[in-house]
């Protein structure tokens, strides 16, 4: 784990107030069991690197980095955002955080995979780090809905999980481990291979607001994708809600509607 890393844990789990420590008899044996998992499990899963949680501070996480081909750093951030707001539930996942000095964000995830009985639900928060051509990330909060033995309903801490003595814990853990890092890996390739709009309104777009002079992508990372969008000529209009629109000329917001 490299000092980028560290930094980012000390800053998310100092941060996030939802955060809680689990210090119970499972702890020790469930530290074990992932760290041996994730030093001698399988690298890669279906062509996915795998990125597997261990303990840290009595909290499962995952924490790793990734080196990227784009070396300009705000370029990464604004695309790793892009990515994110594209790919994110509107329903029920969203950008919590934009800190665009430090170059860091934090989403909140919310996944759900399976039906019926085989039906997994995982939420999450997953943050990111920039530097020098490096996305650092931390994926901590885990919390799990599941069936156990394919009838009881469970929603619990993922650090209650007994992987080492249950079968289906164990399929749940490397489940969220494949999940959460095809959407790390699918965010690095568009990080090297995408394209994205220069962004210049960073303090609105930290505060969660769309303002004259933005292009598309600003707007799409200050408040996320529009439910609806109409293309008139030189025109383009946005609508969030009946009372929140916003109208492009020639590409630039011209005039915000609230």
């Amino acid at each position: 784990m490299n000092l980028i890393t560290n930094k980012l844990i000390a800053i998310i789990l100092f941060s996030a107030a939802s955060f809680s420590i689990f210090a119970d008899e499972n702890s020790t044996t469930l530290e074990n069991w992932s760290k041996d998992l994730a030093q001698n499990g399988p690298e890669f899963v279906n062509g996915v690197k795998m990125y597997r949680p261990t303990m840290n501070d009595g909290q499962l996480t995952v924490s790793d980095f990734f080196e990227t081909q784009e070396k300009n750093d705000e370029t990464a951030l604004t695309k790793s955002l892009l990515f994110c707001i594209n790919n994110l539930d509107r329903t029920n996942e969203y950008i919590e955080t934009i800190e665009p000095d430090q170059k860091r964000f934090l989403i909140d995830r919310y996944i759900i995979d399976g039906e019926g009985k085989d039906e997994m639900k995982f939420s999450y928060k997953l943050a990111f780090q920039v530097t020098d051509g490096i996305i650092s990330f931390i994926a901590s909060d885990i919390t799990v809905e599941f069936k156990e033995k394919g009838f009881f309903p469970r929603k619990i801490k993922i650090e209650k999980l007994k992987p080492e003595e249950k079968e289906d814990h164990k399929k749940i853990i490397e489940n969220f481990s494949y999940l959460n890092s095809k959407f790390l890996q699918e965010l690095a390739k568009f990080v090297n291979e995408g394209n994205c709009q220069e962004v210049s309104h960073w303090p609105e777009i930290a505060s969660g607001h769309a303002v004259e002079g933005m292009n598309e992508t600003e707007v799409l990372i200050a408040v996320g994708r529009p439910i609806n969008i109409r293309n008139q000529r030189t025109k383009a209009v946005w609508m969030y809600s009946n009372d929140f629109v916003v109208i492009f000329t020639d590409g630039t917001v011209s005039s915000v509607v609230q």
